[in-house]
């Protein structure tokens, strides 16, 4: 089982286990973002890659290395719009998990 830093092994679990659990992660991690709560959004997001796809995956397939996708999730990273949605598009093509964008009045 992929253990990941942020997650308990119950959590993790049902992430593999449960496509609608791991889509709301990458939901929740990307409203986190628009709302700009980068760190969280950030650590959500990572928490997703590790325990659906894997960092060696998403880097294989957007051409990066492992440590260098590990960073631009981490506290510290930064990642260009380029990665960010390379990876978001390899978490919903090789994840099972789909995303839509809607908009909503305040």
């Amino acid at each position: 089982m992929i253990r990941t830093e942020h997650l308990d092994e119950s959590t993790a679990q049902r992430l593999l286990e449960d496509p609608l659990f791991a889509e709301e992660l990458l939901r929740e991690g990307l409203q986190a973002l628009v709302d700009g709560e980068i760190e969280m959004g950030k650590s959500l997001i990572c928490d997703c890659i590790e325990a659906t796809v894997g960092f060696d995956n998403v880097a294989n397939d957007i051409n990066e290395s492992p440590a260098s996708v590990r960073h631009m999730f981490s506290a510290d990273g930064n990642p260009n719009i380029d990665n960010l949605f390379d990876v978001i598009v390899n978490l919903q093509k090789h994840g099972g998990l789909s995303l839509e964008v809607s908009t909503q009045a305040h």
